[in-house]
């Protein structure tokens, strides 16, 4: 564990580096998604904003558009 791994979420003891790994090995790219299936960020929700910063991130990573580039009609 490296001094960057800092500790995402405390109610459930979760790293950063755990939070991504099951974020990219499920494809979790909504808040929502990563509780139901990591339970991160089900306890006192404090670690929200860090959570939500990091699925950006793995958004920005991965090219995930979750709003269509065009609507169809």
């Amino acid at each position: 564990m490296s001094c960057a791994d800092r500790m995402l979420c405390a109610c459930l003891g979760l790293r950063e580096s755990e939070v991504r790994a099951a974020v990219r090995a499920q494809s979790l790219f909504e808040l929502a998604d990563l509780v139901a299936k990591t339970e991160a960020g089900a306890g006192c929700t404090c670690c929200h904003p860090d959570l939500k910063a990091l699925l950006q991130d793995e958004r920005e990573r991965a090219g995930y558009l979750s709003e269509p580039i065009c609507s169809a009609r």
